[in-house]
């Protein structure tokens, strides 16, 4: 038993020590790379290869939006599998666009050259104030496509202690000049441009502002990102687990914000997150890992300010849960072991469940506006915006990054009409007249409990 058991801690040192060697070379700064947390990409440029673009094509054209077909190549120096793939921060000749995730696992081999399944791409008029750098796309038949390749990675129980991170995942950036396919007739070209026309005399002749408006993003949108500093919160939880006679500290980041009063929003994963992972759990209900007590630390980091970043701990702040996050059952198996037991994972998407942070010290201005009820009460939202928090690759230093998207009601929750990554998990849903809810998951959010909004709109009345 004695030998079996120093076999198996010798296998583990091994793998931890081979797996944060291979990491560690792919970082300039190894310490950016520690605090590096489930929800937040890990900024990974050289770790996994190169990644560059096959063939661009227009699939679809109309006076609501213009859709692309991508085609990408990655040429791994690793061998690895990945998973729930995301195009972010794309833009299209300086547009912003949108890219449809890939949800199939990818299976990536060292030094081979893996194609990934096509990427459509939507540009939609309503989020841009012009459509020049469009017809120039078509005029030149060529489009610089910039942006981020984020996917999660594969990995084992122990190789995920050994880096730290409960949900890891890797970026890989795109950045080129390509040609695009139109098709092979001038006449398709032409009616393209003629429909872009009628779309730029609409954009420009909407309201006499937007024709003042310098760059391509909406002042509403422009406006949310200079708010962002002072009303987001990066929340940034950790705890211990043991294993054996070892003991691993685990990493999750989401975002959080603040409203009126002093108060702020995290979802319920941001508290407890092994409860909303199947193989932590796994684990801990097996025995194999136990959960340290008290080795549960939330801190709360302000991102994209001028000078020093502020660091709330849980000694000036209180959270207070509302609701409880449903759960659901699955059967796992023991670790080479035959026999099974019964889990139950918390899901993120549960209608009113998130966690309110009551601040001891609270500024006495600023906070995220709630949405009036007549607004909340809508069947969907046209323009909704998301926040997520972007790291630069070489210096690591983190920046906000605004999205717009539309969204609707599904029962008492909000569903996001295109699927977001989880760097966008805890950002508020606004529309421009305030807060609607939180990001959940890929797909959902909830909405704000009423007493926050009832809060807000007293304060905003004693202070007229």
């Amino acid at each position: 038993m004695c030998t079996l058991r120093r076999a198996w801690l010798v296998r583990t040192f091994l793998v931890s020590f081979l797996l944060c060697a291979l990491l560690i070379a792919g970082f300039p700064d190894r310490r950016v790379y520690a605090r590096q947390t489930g929800s937040s990409f890990a900024t990974t440029p050289g770790a996994l290869g190169g990644v560059k673009v096959q063939s661009t094509r227009v699939a679809e054209i109309d006076s609501a939006h213009l859709r692309l077909a991508i085609d990408l190549i990655i040429t791994p120096t690793q061998t690895a599998t990945l998973d729930d793939l995301h195009l972010t921060e794309l833009h299209l000749n300086g547009l912003p666009a949108f890219a449809e995730p890939i949800r199939q696992q990818i299976n990536l081999v060292n030094g081979k050259d893996s194609a990934l399944p096509p990427i459509f791409i939507t540009v939609q008029f309503r989020d841009v104030t012009t459509v020049v750098p469009l017809r120039e796309m078509i005029e030149k038949q060529s489009v610089h496509v910039n942006g981020q390749i984020a996917a999660a990675i594969k990995m084992n129980f122990l190789d995920r202690l050994a880096v730290r991170i409960q949900h890891p995942r890797v970026s890989l950036a795109l950045n080129e000049d390509v040609p695009i396919d139109f098709g092979a007739s001038p006449l398709q070209r032409r009616a393209a441009l003629g429909i872009l026309s009628v779309v730029e005399v609409g954009l420009r002749g909407s309201t006499l502002a937007r024709m003042e408006i310098p760059g391509l993003e909406s002042q509403w949108i422009r406006e949310l990102r200079a708010q962002g500093p002072a009303n987001l919160f990066r929340v940034e939880t950790t705890y211990s687990l043991k294993v054996h006679k070892s003991t691993y500290p685990v990493s999750l980041e989401q975002l959080g914000f603040r409203l009126a009063l002093g108060k702020g929003v995290v979802t319920a994963e941001a508290v407890a997150p092994w409860q909303f992972d199947p193989e932590m759990l796994a684990r801990l209900k097996s025995g194999e890992a136990k959960l340290i007590k008290k080795s549960t630390d939330i801190q709360l980091h302000t991102v994209g300010r001028q000078g020093e970043p502020l660091v709330l701990s849980q000694g000036d702040f209180r959270l207070e849960q509302r609701g409880r996050a449903d759960q659901h059952g699955l059967i796992v198996q023991h670790q080479d072991q035959d026999d099974y037991s019964r889990i139950n994972v918390r899901l993120r998407a549960t209608p009113d469940t998130m966690a309110v942070i009551d601040l001891k010290s609270p500024s006495a201005s600023g906070g995220f506006a709630v949405a009036p009820a007549a607004t909340l009460q809508l069947p969907a939202w046209e323009k909704v915006a998301l926040y997520r928090i972007v790291q630069d690759p070489p210096t690591g230093r983190r920046s906000i990054d605004v999205i717009q998207l539309s969204a609707r009601r599904d029962g008492q929750a909000i569903h996001l009409d295109h699927p977001v990554d989880p760097s966008f998990f805890g950002s508020p849903i606004l529309v421009p007249e305030g807060v609607l809810g939180i990001v959940q998951d890929e797909e959902v959010g909830a909405f704000l409990p009423a007493d926050l909004g009832t809060a807000a709109g007293s304060a905003e009345t004693a202070a007229q």
